[in-house]
């Protein structure tokens, strides 16, 4: 409702309120186009930006299978890394600063008779039995360190010779972080080493032996022929004929030790043929059973599956059996068990024949193969020469362990390659 208004003269009149004025703003055509340009800016922008969010990720994505190939070849690479440490045949130890085991490799382990993780944390000194002094530490971090030694070991009386060097483990900046010991067993090369010294030894004392021999031989026939004369000629004294008796056995004596030097000088050459190892044996132990049954020994055979079938001389390898057989009930006068085993090992027929007797003592053990050694009291000490100049002559190996009260025991080993002949084996037959 209006509001009433009095004039002057009293009279009412109504007044109607003004209408307000509309206000249109109108964006100029430039503001406009401003605008356009500005979201099509923006969606730009956000397109990019979707686009390198996009690209981003895709990148992400081939680094992280990038990063998961390359962990993939970084572990294949330690295994292949680790794979070539654990086969190699020399022993590897890695220590700290403060010479503490950190790694050690298979070949390590074997040589020191201590597993791999026994050894790992543990002094060096604990493991690692030689003694390292100072001077060899602070070697090793300039040139390092090469030596000879012998390493002993629980239950081994000497210990094994071996080799070991000492090298400085680097960081990737070039600082010592450690050392690195390598160590080999030398106990192979020193036996062939000991081979070969007794080669020139036996060579030179079988060029003397030879000589003396043909010089001993011929006086020694016309002495058993004038004895023999002799003999027939006191046939009706008997005392006188007992002492022509003595000579004869005398002579004959020493014609067959002079027989066994020439053996023993000349070139063994082996006539091979085919031949079982395990008839060879029973055939050498027909010879020998009276006297087992005499010295009341045992007998244990412990042939193996195969019946092996060699190129060997017959003959030869029967004087080898006879010798070392006879060789065991000598040492078992008190009775005792002799004990024959044949296997294959490593491409090789093994024939193992050892006794319950005393044993053999150190000293003696190193020189059993000389030629003229003996411990017995009528021995000439050429049998076990013969013997090792025959397993030698094919190709083969023999070895001697003993220890005292104890017993004796010989291995003997031939290869199943002579000369490049392949050996054969054939099923045994029962």
């Amino acid at each position: 409702m209006g509001r009433q208004n009095k004039g002057k003269e009293g009279e009412e009149r109504s007044v109607t309120p003004e209408k307000p004025q509309e206000v249109e703003t109108l964006l100029s055509d430039q503001e406009v186009d401003m605008l356009e340009k500005a979201f099509d800016a923006f969606n730009r922008t956000t397109t990019r930006l979707q686009q390198a969010y996009q690209d981003l990720k895709e990148h992400v994505q081939t680094l992280n299978l990038e990063l998961e190939r390359a962990n993939e070849e970084l572990l294949a690479n330690q295994g292949y890394l680790n794979n070539i440490l654990q086969s190699l045949t020399n022993g590897v130890i890695v220590v700290n600063l403060d010479r503490t085991v950190t790694h050690i490799n298979r070949a390590a382990s074997e040589l020191l008779w201590m597993p791999s993780h026994e050894a790992v944390e543990c002094p060096l000194s604990e493991i690692f039995r030689v003694p390292l002094d100072e001077k060899d530490f602070e070697l090793v971090k300039e040139t390092g360190v090469i030596r000879e030694t012998l390493l002993p070991r629980k239950g081994e009386r000497k210990g094994i010779p071996i080799s070991y060097s000492l090298s400085p483990l680097m960081d990737p900046q070039g600082a010592v972080m450690g050392s690195v010991l390598v160590f080999s067993d030398l106990s192979q090369m020193k036996r062939l080493e000991e081979q070969v010294q007794r080669s020139k030894r036996l060579s030179a004392m079988g060029e003397m032996a030879a000589s003396l021999a043909h010089e001993i031989r011929n006086p020694l026939g016309s002495l058993e022929l004038f004895s023999s004369l002799l003999r027939r000629e006191l046939e009706g004294d008997a005392d006188k004929a007992g002492l022509a008796d003595n000579i004869i056995m005398v002579v004959k004596n020493l014609t067959n030790i002079t027989s066994n030097l020439l053996f023993f000088a000349r070139p063994c050459t082996p006539v091979l043929q085919p031949v079982s190892v395990n008839a060879i044996l029973d055939e050498t132990l027909v010879f020998c059973q009276h006297l087992i049954n005499q010295s009341e020994v045992t007998l244990a055979k412990k042939f193996s599956a195969s019946d092996h079938m060699v190129d060997i001389d017959r003959e030869l390898m029967k004087q080898v059996f006879l010798n070392i057989i006879l060789n065991a009930l000598q040492a078992m006068e008190d009775g005792g068990k002799l004990t024959i085993t044949t296997a294959s090992h490593r491409g090789c027929i093994e024939i193992e024949i050892g006794d319950t007797g005393p044993g053999i003592e150190g000293d003696a053990l190193d020189r059993i193969f000389d030629p003229f050694f003996t411990t017995k009291e009528r021995g000439t000490g050429l049998g076990l020469a013969i013997v090792h100049n025959i397993v030698r002559a094919h190709n083969g190996a023999i070895e001697v362990k003993s220890k005292k009260g104890k017993g004796t025991t010989f291995l003997i080993s031939l290869p199943m390659k002579y000369r490049g002949k392949e050996r054969r084996s054939v099923p045994r037959t029962k």
